[in-house]
């Protein structure tokens, strides 16, 4: 059987195998075939080695692994080459060397369909080399095919562009390709390009960021509005003569602009304003007597050119008498409700030459006019007002009576009339919000809202209620009914806590009448935990300390109830208290947050030297309670000890030129359950000549005393008052007996 193998993988295949079933090589070498002993046994000539051989494993598969531990792959390649020279190459131009390749036509593999995009491994600009091909036992063998590949269309420009690489590794062949000129475009250098964009991005943000703020500076800062302003100007009234008034007014120029105003087309000012800051105005001036009668355009400019310009007519000065004129003799103000007030401009002309004097007067308080008198020559506006205000529903009919002063011309009556429309029908309601308090054990008290028709037409109203969270704790009653105008009614609103959890509820009361809604009254439930009396106190330990024989002073405590409920309480004191103490009071009632003092007093003077402690307990007295009890910690301290105890603390001489020598005395006595070893001390800010006793010292056993003696010697003392000290002291040292103190004091005349 006729043999070949392939190449690239030296592997044995039919002489009719268009492509290598191992590795998909095209290029194969020819084996002929020599008769040896064996049946069938050819002779294969030698073929090209490889170094090392190619690999029997699947491309992935490493050696000393199972190829179950390996993922699958479709066909063998060769492993462990050498690497080959990698070229930046296209397949345009590498296609040069196929056709001029020697070829034995009959060792031509049946064609294989191209791609549409095939990459070589060959540079385009390399020069197509001379044509190789390998003799082998007078075979002629390919030289190394280019092996292309399919490109995927996106990848398809970057080739073009030289930024494509392949490898190609070719199967060792005895003849060395000659080196082709390449051109190859490294990692490093890639990234110099792409590096030179970073700056000029940066550089171009910077630019773009500046200029953004530049514009958007101008705009905040420019003060001037962004869209054309249409000033308009009016004159009132617009035909009158010299020596009038007139009232200019403005809208639409530039936000507080001077505004100058100029006649005609001479451009010479005759006034300037300063415009509001929403940019209207308003002025008054006198038409001057130099104005030519005639129509005449008065312009009025702003700092911006804004420009507006309305037409007056000065008219001549008739040589008739003035006679005051009516431009009409009725004004109707139509109708309205009662707190409506009502304007209308209305205009008095002089037919006559001269000037008028007129006088106005109403008929009715509700019809009012802006001025009562006034002097004009041409014409003047004056404005009609009405007020409703505290007028019934109804038609109304008023007179204003003009009066020419200094003429003998018939009074002229303007006739004005208005209504008061019934005002619509308006509920209000007493409370805006509600808020009740309860627990899961008790229900909150109802509340009540007063709704009001203070409008002047009956209502038909109706209530619903709706809550957050859906549940059925809100009601109200009733739910509907008719209110005329000026009429209440009481809603009873009722909230529902028991069998809530704790927490805060919320729900709403709408009313609604006649296609409107009042404003909705906010509801909010709070649940709180059943009430709970607690018990505390203010101090948990007494301590008394006292001298055997002697009661110390009392002291005391306060309890309280921080709960939310009553607490009934009671007192009781241990078999170590009971018989030293007395505790008051020993029982009561506490209010929610109310307090209470209890007073502990000592009964210890038949006790003996020690301490004796106990405990005081405050417990709730109600059956079953959960208040927890208090106990105090009282703690007697019993000590045998003297006690100084003087009859008198100050004693007192009178001398005189006679009595210069006198004697007085005090009793010392020991109160104390100990011996007093006792000592007197006489102290002065200055040595003391003129005071001495007879005892400065002794002892004294429990209730024992002693008397002392206390001389005063004025002999040699000048007139006036002189003080000393004496102090009785405990002579045993580490003993705490309180030392007590004589004064005395000598007044010499």
């Amino acid at each position: 059987m006729e043999t070949k193998r392939c190449q690239r993988c030296h592997k044995l295949l039919r002489a009719d195998a268009p492509v290598c079933n191992r590795c998909g090589g095209l290029d194969f070498l020819q084996v002929t075939h020599a008769r040896s002993g064996r049946t069938g046994a050819t002779k294969e000539p030698p073929s090209i080695p490889s170094n090392p051989p190619a690999s029997p494993h699947r491309a992935g598969h490493y050696s000393g692994l199972h190829p179950e531990d390996q993922p699958y792959q479709s066909s063998f390649l060769p492993v462990q080459r050498p690497p080959a020279p990698t070229h930046h190459i296209f397949e345009e131009e590498a296609d040069q060397f196929s056709p001029s390749r020697a070829v034995d036509s009959s060792l031509t593999p049946a064609p294989v369909p191209a791609p549409k995009r095939r990459i070589a491994s060959f540079s385009p600009s390399a020069e197509p080399g001379p044509q190789r091909s390998l003799q082998t036992n007078g075979q002629i063998i390919h030289a190394p095919q280019v092996r292309q590949y399919e490109v995927e269309p996106e990848r398809d420009e970057q080739y073009k562009q030289g930024e494509a690489y392949h490898t190609y590794s070719p199967t060792q062949s005895p003849i060395t390709p000659e080196p082709l000129p390449l051109e190859v475009v490294t990692p490093l250098q890639k990234r110099r390009v792409r590096g030179r964009a970073v700056p000029i991005l940066l550089i171009t943000s910077c630019v773009l960021f500046l200029v953004a703020t530049s514009i958007l500076a101008f705009l905040l800062l420019d003060s001037r509005p962004t869209t054309a302003l249409k000033p308009k100007l009016f004159a009132e009234p617009n035909s009158l003569r010299a020596t009038d008034k007139l009232e200019l007014s403005g809208s639409g120029f530039r936000a507080n602009a001077l505004v100058k105003f100029t006649l005609d087309a001479s451009n010479i000012p005759i006034l300037q304003v300063s415009a509001w800051s929403t940019g209207n105005f308003s002025v008054q001036l006198t038409i001057p007597d130099n104005w030519a009668p005639g129509t005449r355009m008065i312009y009025a400019t702003d700092q911006d050119n804004n420009r507006a310009s309305t037409a007056i007519t000065i008219q001549s000065t008739p040589p008739t008498p003035p006679l005051l004129q009516l431009t009409t003799t009725s004004i109707d103000l139509g109708a309205d409700s009662s707190s409506v007030v009502s304007r209308k401009d209305f205009s008095l002309t002089n037919v006559g030459g001269s000037q008028v004097n007129w006088q106005a007067s109403s008929d009715s308080p509700w019809l009012t006019i802006s001025q009562t008198k006034g002097t004009f020559a041409g014409s003047q506006v004056v404005t009609i007002v009405v007020d409703r205000s505290n007028l019934s529903p109804q038609s109304y009919t008023g007179h204003i009576t003009f009066t020419e002063q200094g003429g003998n011309n018939k009074p002229l009556v303007l006739t004005v009339t208005m209504a008061v429309n019934p005002a619509s029908a308006n509920l209000v309601l007493s409370n805006a919000a509600l808020t009740f308090n309860g627990t899961p054990a008790q229900n909150p008290v109802n509340q009540s809202i007063t709704i009001q028709n203070t409008g002047g037409q009956p209502l038909d109203w109706t209530a619903t209620v709706s809550t957050v969270s859906g549940g059925n704790w809100l009601a109200l009653s009733p739910t509907n009914g008719n209110l005329p105008p000026g009429g209440q009614a009481t809603i009873t609103v009722i909230a529902g806590s028991l069998g809530s959890g704790v927490g805060n509820y919320q729900g709403t009361l709408t009313f609604s009448y006649a296609g409107a809604t009042a404003t909705p009254v906010m509801v909010t439930m709070i649940v709180s935990p059943p009430p709970v009396a607690k018990l505390a106190v203010t101090t948990n330990n007494l301590t008394f300390n006292a001298i055997q024989g002697q009661n110390p002073l009392p002291q005391s405590f306060t309890i309280s109830n921080p709960g939310n409920a009553p607490l009934n309480w009671g007192i009781t004191e241990d078999k170590n208290i009971t018989p030293i103490a007395t505790v008051s009071p020993s029982r009561g009632a506490l209010a929610a947050s109310g307090s209470i003092t209890i007073t502990v007093t000592p009964m210890i003077t038949q006790v003996t030297a020690g301490v004796v402690d106990g405990f005081i307990t405050i417990v709730d007295t109600d059956a079953g309670s959960p208040v927890k009890s208090q106990q105090v910690k009282v703690t007697f301290t019993i000590v045998n000890q003297a006690v100084i105890d003087v009859d008198s603390n100050q004693i007192a001489f009178d001398h005189n030129s006679i009595i210069t020598i006198s004697t007085q005395s005090f009793l010392i006595t020991d109160r104390g359950s100990a011996p007093l070893n006792w000592t007197i001390q006489i102290s002065n800010s200055s040595p003391i000549s003129w005071l001495s006793v007879d005892n400065s010292g002794g002892t004294l056993v429990p209730s024992g005393l002693d008397f002392v003696n206390v001389t005063c010697d004025s002999t040699h003392l000048s007139p006036g008052t002189y003080k000393a000290t004496l102090q009785v002291k405990d002579t045993d040292a580490g003993t705490p007996v309180t030392p007590q103190t004589i004064t005395v004091t000598i007044t010499v005349s």
